[in-house]
């Protein structure tokens, strides 16, 4: 299964319909399914034009009881979508811009047996840690399509050795790690005014 996953009111899927139209994805014998899950709290910008993108690209190379893409724009329980992070050989977060894309390390934790591929986006704030994943530029639409494909082919070992290595930075990187830094970095900060800050008076 190969699972793409982005903001929709950032969603390029005019790019996933040319690469599901190349050589390069039906070299790879074409993947199992293709899913794009819309983020339900984000269905407010494009979601129509977003659906009607989607409808043209299954008519064009979808096939009876069979689409191209599964487009899934709802919220799921936490347990299904371990269940599809899971189910998926590659995982794609193709973010024009945006924050830390935490879809992507969620990804990484569900592949608890170190199988699995991250295709992620240069500008997402997770690329920043999960250096191992294979990065692209979102508007290189040429280059994305050679990581896909390269994602794809990559040997077990490859596969194992990144996703192991993104394993080991989402869990040593996670809320508490960050809440401890961030309020570490807080108390080092001293007044430039040399005054004593007096604690605030509870009401």
């Amino acid at each position: 299964m190969l699972t793409v996953s982005t903001d929709v009111s950032l969603l390029d899927l005019d790019t996933l319909h040319r690469w599901l139209s190349t050589d390069a994805y039906w070299a790879i014998g074409r993947p199992r399914e293709v899913v794009e899950r819309a983020v339900a709290g984000s269905l407010n910008f494009g979601a129509y034009d977003d659906g009607r993108l989607v409808g043209h690209i299954n008519g064009d190379l979808g096939r009876i009881g069979r689409p191209a893409i599964h487009y899934l724009h709802a919220s799921y329980p936490r347990e299904e979508m371990a269940a599809f992070y899971r189910a998926a050989d590659i995982m794609v977060v193709t973010p024009f811009r945006d924050g830390m894309n935490l879809v992507a390390k969620e990804y990484v934790a569900c592949r608890y047996d170190g199988d699995g591929a991250l295709v992620l986006s240069e500008f997402a704030g997770a690329a920043e840690e999960l250096r191992q994943a294979w990065l692209i530029n979102p508007y290189d639409i040429n280059g994305m399509k050679s990581a896909l494909l390269e994602a794809y082919q990559a040997d077990e070992k490859e596969s194992s050795r990144r996703m192991k290595a993104m394993r080991k930075t989402v869990t040593q990187h996670d809320v508490a790690a960050w809440a401890d830094s961030f309020l570490g970095e807080l108390a080092a900060v001293r007044p430039s005014h040399g005054k004593t800050v007096r604690p605030a008076k509870r009401s």
